[in-house]
């Protein structure tokens, strides 16, 4: 058995669910949030390509970073939607993030 690794102590620790937003996906949520009620597409790819498994692990991560800055900037009934599809006409993941409103809550009477 080895034992711990001790080559990266004292570096700051990056959770994989806290993963720093990618850079392109600024414009998304600036869409995204600017036309509420559309899916906007974030970025896809082949099921064929050799590294769709380690894609899909990237996108669940970017998919959190997306939905914390979008639960910032997202204003009062207001809903995010993030995804990701296999669109079966094309071979293709599809990764897309989508706001709506939402409905008001109605009171009921008792």
């Amino acid at each position: 058995m080895r034992g711990p690794d001790f080559t990266r102590s004292g570096a700051p620790v990056i959770w994989g669910d806290q993963a720093p937003l990618d850079d392109h996906f600024h414009r998304v949520i600036d869409t995204a949030v600017e036309t509420p009620g559309l899916d906007i597409l974030a970025c896809d790819w082949s099921v064929d390509d050799l590294d769709s498994d380690q894609l899909g692990r990237w996108w669940a991560n970017q998919a959190i970073a997306i939905r914390r800055e979008l639960a910032t900037r997202l204003s009062p009934g207001m809903k995010a939607t993030v995804r990701r599809r296999l669109d079966k006409s094309d071979g293709l993941h599809k990764c897309y993030v989508r706001v709506n409103r939402t409905r008001p809550k109605m009171a009921v009477a008792s």
